[in-house]
């Protein structure tokens, strides 16, 4: 079996990568991630919170304080807290698995890899580490969203990001997010959904990097950042224009010393 999977993972296995138990990283899979909203099969309407979290997201960055108008005001806000359902991290494992050998020789083999090490909990472990160092719960959408945006960040732009940056992030993201209409309509599920999904794929992603890095190959390693920034965030923020203040995301870079 370790034969057949030799070439499963990479920047799509994590950081459990590294752990000799594991398969072998291969660079193939890596130079198009791919990992856009329907290629992580979430559900219809879970694809429409990840669409609104990242339209949010980008009127976020162009308007630091938003302004609401009176029949907006008069709407639930949007509660990013969630109740979770184990019959929902078992899909989103399942999908994940899949997604991650769907490329392989024996996909069912492959995939039933994946759910072991997922099993095990070494995809949410490595997530969990980033939403601790950050004060940030696990069952809280904005809170993983800004955890998703804070581990992207360091992969596109190779340094990472601090904890009051990550704070900044995440209540920005609150702001912009407080009175958004398409998210106040999802139900726990897609939160949690979108959520899961979000802490899988990006630990990969972050995995990747970090495994790329230790391999030293600078070509390979900027191909794989361009891939996570054009496929993982299709719709924005484009992390190479902005930077990151006591206000959260603001599209002005400051100049290159």
């Amino acid at each position: 079996m370790r034969t057949q999977l030799k070439c499963l993972l990479i920047g799509l296995a994590g950081a459990s990568l590294l752990a000799p138990a594991h398969a072998q990283w291969s660079p193939s899979p890596t130079l198009d991630m791919g990992v856009n909203y329907g290629q992580m099969a979430l559900s219809q309407s879970a694809i429409g919170g990840t669409r609104a979290l990242s339209k949010s997201s980008n009127k976020a960055i162009e308007s630091p304080t938003p302004t609401v108008s009176p029949a907006k005001a008069k709407q639930p806000p949007f509660n990013p807290r969630f109740k979770s359902d184990p019959k929902v991290s078992k899909l989103v494992d399942q999908r994940f698995a899949r997604y991650l050998a769907s490329d392989q020789p024996n996909e069912e083999e492959a995939a039933a890899m994946v759910m072991r090490d997922l099993e095990a909990g070494h995809y949410r472990a490595d997530f969990k580490k980033l939403l601790d160092a950050n004060g940030l719960a696990a069952n809280d959408l904005i809170d993983v969203t800004a955890a998703h945006y804070a581990a992207l960040w360091e992969v596109v732009r190779g340094t990472a990001l601090t904890r009051a940056q990550v704070t900044s992030i995440r209540n920005q993201l609150r702001q912009a997010m407080r009175d958004d209409p398409e998210l106040a309509a999802m139900d726990d599920a897609d939160r949690q959904e979108i959520a899961e999904t979000f802490m899988l794929h990006t630990a990969a992603a972050l995995g990747g990097y970090r495994t790329l890095q230790a391999r030293g190959d600078k070509k390979l390693l900027a191909q794989y950042r361009d891939g996570v920034q054009r496929n993982m965030l299709p719709d924005g923020p484009d992390l190479k224009s902005v930077s990151v203040n006591s206000g959260g995301f603001t599209s002005a870079v400051p100049a290159r010393r």
